[in-house]
């Protein structure tokens, strides 16, 4: 299931599994997916380096809350060119789950939650948001279903959407 942590899919798949063996397996698919993005064989959602861009430039703070580990989080970002838009990143290896890291971002930059905005397509997403009390907005063209993120937050349908909805949550 796309979205889901790697480790997790794993021990889905493979439920009896030896530990170490879905261990290495883990780290063998982290190399091949990491090795697939620096070669560009994925590519971003329209607009989103120029959104990001102008979230950037208008002074925002912008952190990755993803389930993929810092390997995977810091390839998409150096070869995409957006690392130096993000604060560095803390990842789920780090720190667990994503109201962790959401946790983290807020101690680390001294923003509170209500000046915070999750954006996202999944479940998991608004439950972090709502966990630690953060605004939300959702993606209903990412990975997730419409219905994971119906009621949480606006909607956006394109990534070049999430600057307007980031200025009306943080500024109405």
């Amino acid at each position: 299931h796309v979205g889901w942590p790697v480790q997790t899919i794993l021990a889905r798949l493979f439920p009896t599994a030896d530990s170490e063996a879905v261990a290495l397996l883990h780290e063998i698919v982290l190399d091949v997916i990491c090795n697939r993005v620096k070669a560009r064989e994925g590519r971003l959602y329209d607009a989103v380096p120029e959104a990001l861009g102008s979230l950037h430039e208008a002074g925002h703070l912008l952190a990755v809350a993803s389930n993929g580990r810092r390997q995977y989080v810091e390839a998409v970002l150096a070869t995409y060119g957006l690392t130096e838009l993000f604060v560095t990143p803390i990842t789920a290896d780090q720190f667990g789950d994503k109201p962790a890291l959401l946790r983290e971002y807020s101690d680390r930059h001294r923003v509170t939650p209500g000046h915070m905005v999750m954006v996202g397509d999944r479940a998991s997403d608004v439950e972090a948001a709502r966990a630690i009390g953060c605004h939300f907005i959702g993606c209903d063209y990412g990975h997730g279903h419409r219905q994971e993120i119906a009621g949480a937050g606006p909607v956006v349908s394109a990534f070049n959407e999430v600057p307007s909805a980031v200025a009306y949550l943080l500024h109405h």
